[in-house]
């Protein structure tokens, strides 16, 4: 999977919609939800995801025609599909949660030793050595850890229309910088079985697992895991905005989800995460 592809796909959210002002709609266990993606500079996709039976479609990921991603929440996998490469690459929670571990822990000890050496350089000859280690893609290697994220804060600015449904905004801050927007709903109001909420649930706790973890050591596959809303955010996001300014808004949600298949296509080649070496470079 190209960097490229990793990009387009971090940014994919869910969510889902009321399907008439004021009206609460039945419960029922399979769910197909249109949005729209609004990333900057780029134009607006209109994408769907599709819930059924534990596990979670999301077509088009990341404003990529060429993209989906598959969930599951029995073995909690997350599996990029490729057509136009005809591959497909699961992430593994447990695999990635130790090589980060791992990696995070051998970047710290190679930042302190290289720093240790550039000490004793001058100062041309320390820009030449760092345009060099940056030049073969080292460059994390000569910037200070990244500094943790604030105290996590959410703030609630009442009750707000999205089209025509209303939901509860809640900004959330990290320390004193706002990070997202989020206007959710109770599942139930939205129509959404208990068990496909689940799905929702445990596909956002994931992704947001995975971002902090791969975050330690490369953006190879950290930039790669969606987001789907806020761990700590009640309810289901009927509007989101991240800090860069990407937005989904849900346009639609019916019942059932048509042809849609969700399994791994047949006959696409199965790739490998990246072993350590390549997730530290």
């Amino acid at each position: 999977m190209s960097k490229q592809t990793a990009l387009k796909t971090g940014v994919i959210a869910a969510g889902c919609l009321i399907s008439t002002a004021g009206h609460v709609t039945v419960s029922f266990a399979a769910t197909t939800i249109d949005f729209i993606l609004k990333q900057q500079g780029q134009p607006d996709v209109a994408q769907a995801a599709y819930i059924d039976n534990g596990t979670a479609l999301i077509k088009a990921a990341g404003g990529d025609q060429n993209i989906d991603l598959l969930f599951n929440q029995n073995n909690q996998t997350m599996t990029i599909i490729n057509h136009e490469e005809k591959s497909t690459l699961a992430l593994d929670a447990d695999k990635i949660s130790s090589l980060a571990g791992q990696a995070s822990g051998m970047i710290d000890m190679a930042r302190q030793q290289l720093l240790a050496q550039m000490e004793n350089l001058s100062d041309e000859q320390r820009e030449q050595m760092l345009k060099m280690i940056e030049g073969m893609g080292g460059g994390q290697l000569v910037q200070p850890p990244p500094a943790p994220p604030g105290e996590k804060i959410l703030k609630q600015t009442g009750v707000h229309q999205v089209n025509g449904f209303n939901c509860n905004k809640t900004e959330v801050y990290e320390g004193e910088q706002m990070v997202a927007e989020v206007c959710s709903a109770p599942a139930d109001v939205l129509g959404i079985a208990e068990e496909d909420f689940a799905v929702i649930k445990s596909m956002r706790d994931m992704s947001q697992m995975l971002r902090d973890e791969t975050a330690k050591i490369s953006n190879q596959i950290g930039q790669g895991v969606p987001q789907f809303g806020d761990a700590e955010v009640a309810g289901v996001p009927i509007v989101m905005k991240d800090k860069t300014g990407n937005t989904m808004t849900i346009t639609g949600i019916k019942q059932g989800i048509g042809n849609a298949s969700l399994v791994k296509p047949e006959g696409y080649a199965v790739k490998q995460m990246p072993n350590l070496p390549q997730l530290i470079q």
